[in-house]
């Protein structure tokens, strides 16, 4: 059950936070960052709720801090009756609703909300949302530049840090919130309804979270869900399932509008857009074209930049404010998300730890001169088809090191079809990676983490895992192992 069916529920009122009025026993399920800003946003309503949290015994101080004093607090473990007993549950992303006691107390009836969708009622400025499964932690912080440029209070928030339950207290006029979007996130919402909504591509990802690849597609499609005339859904239409999505929304009744970002052609019909024709970005706005900037004036490498840096312009533009040029060609690549870090005796060490699914490492690869990368992959499966790899492998690469809980079925999965020359060396963890292309490269040549993994086997994040790959790569020997939490 990686989707909640509203079926299965007793409904929540659509909009609107007047139900906080009448509801009791109010459940905030998980207190991790979202769950600390759910929390505080109840409270700051004079709401009385209690929590549940795996780590009951031992809370944080910081998360103990920010709750009434009188607090229930509950462990995950022998929670089973109290959740049930709950007039609503807000869940925070890390909540696997397949899981007890959640999905027996959705199948009794219990209404579940996620934080996400809590905040949004509590919202009275535009909001702009992004979602997919690369590239839209990227796409958020370029929009919030732009629009920070164009004069606006962004308020970047969402998945990418901030929770926007944290975000929506002093909202002024000026005020545009710039949410990025997980799946998870978008699991229990209701009325969630962004003024304009985006939907980057859907790749295989989280295969330990769902069942079946569809229930994630339909996660993401969630997004769009409530909007409807006078709202924007923006979708990358070279991307198989997004266009699918496109296609679906165009048949809507009273559906938002759709505007379409490619790197093969314009918006069919002269309809508003952004596309590459020439190498040069172009948008089209309003009945408006306009030519951006070249595609070589772009700080960040990489096809799916280019894709990345259109999608942002046009939503800036959607939000009816003019995205600055200049702005959007020195955007600078986020941490860990093909950062280069350190230089060595002309050996480029580039940190994309963030890429812990296939599709995200295959982009990685393919934003480097060919047969001059030693990359590494491996760290926690998440259920990826490490074999997809293999075309790119051959072309980008000259080594690849498998570490970690992967490692050996990486190397399993590569072998049969990369060139013999081409070593696949299975090593134990990120230090001993490091150390081994380390002695294998040549100037010119650039090591690459784009791990294809989630981080969970050694680090309690993608970003432990790439300050390690920091330190590592910023040491005259990098061998030694200064092991992330």
């Amino acid at each position: 059950m990686g989707v909640i069916d509203a079926t299965m529920t007793r409904p929540i009122p659509a909009t609107g936070t007047s139900f906080l009025a009448d509801l009791d026993r109010v459940v905030v399920a998980g207190l991790g960052r979202s769950g600390r800003g759910a929390a505080a946003l109840l409270a700051g309503r004079g709401v009385r709720f209690s929590v549940v949290d795996a780590r009951a015994a031992n809370l944080p101080r910081d998360a103990r801090d920010i709750l009434p004093a009188d607090t229930e607090i509950v462990a995950q473990d022998a929670a089973a009756a109290h959740v049930a007993a709950a007039g609503l549950v807000v869940v925070s992303p890390g909540i696997d609703l397949r899981r007890q006691p959640w999905a027996q107390a959705a199948a009794c009836g219990v209404p579940f909300m996620s934080e996400l969708e809590l905040a949004w009622r509590f919202v009275t400025s535009p909001l702009l949302a992004i979602t997919g499964s690369n590239g839209k932690s990227t796409v958020t912080a370029m929009v919030g530049r732009l629009l920070a440029a164009a004069g606006a209070d962004a308020r970047v928030c969402g998945n990418i840090g901030t929770p926007l339950s944290a975000a929506v207290a002093g909202q002024r006029e000026d005020t545009i919130f710039v949410v990025e979007v997980s799946s998870f996130q978008l699991e229990a919402v209701h009325g969630f309804r962004p003024d304009v909504a985006m939907l980057l591509n859907v790749t295989p990802d989280h295969q330990n979270r769902y069942d079946h690849h569809a229930d994630y597609l339909a996660a993401k499609e969630k997004i769009f869900a409530r909007q409807g005339r006078g709202d924007r859904a923006i979708l990358d239409l070279d991307d198989p399932a997004a266009a699918a999505v496109a296609k679906r929304l165009s048949k809507r009744r009273s559906g938002p509008a759709l505007l379409p970002v490619s790197l093969r052609r314009p918006p069919a019909g002269g309809a508003d857009g952004a596309w590459l024709a020439d190498d040069t970005l172009i948008l089209r706005h309003a009945g408006k074209t306009r030519r951006l900037l070249q595609r070589d004036e772009l700080t960040l490498a990489g096809s799916h930049n280019v894709t990345n840096a259109l999608a942002a312009a046009l939503m800036v533009a959607a939000a009816g404010k003019e995205p600055d040029p200049s702005a959007l060609a020195m955007f600078p690549p986020l941490p860990h998300r093909l950062e280069t870090v350190a230089r060595h005796h002309g050996v480029r060490y580039v940190n994309d730890s963030k890429a812990t699914n296939v599709e995200s490492a295959r982009a990685a690869l393919r934003a480097f001169a060919c047969g001059r990368v030693l990359v590494i992959l491996g760290g926690r499966d998440k259920g990826g088809d490490f074999a997809s790899l293999v075309p790119d492998l051959r072309r980008q690469a000259r080594a690849v090191y498998a570490m970690g809980e992967a490692g050996p079925a990486i190397a399993e999965a590569l072998r049969p079809g990369l060139p013999g020359e081409m070593p696949v060396s299975v090593v134990p963890d990120l230090a001993a990676a490091v150390t081994a292309a380390t002695a294998a490269a040549n100037a010119g040549d650039v090591i690459l983490l784009a791990p294809a993994c989630a981080s969970f086997d050694a680090y309690s994040d993608f970003t432990a895992r790439g300050e390690h790959f920091r330190r590592l790569a910023g040491s005259p020997s990098p061998g030694e192992d200064h092991h992330g939490a």
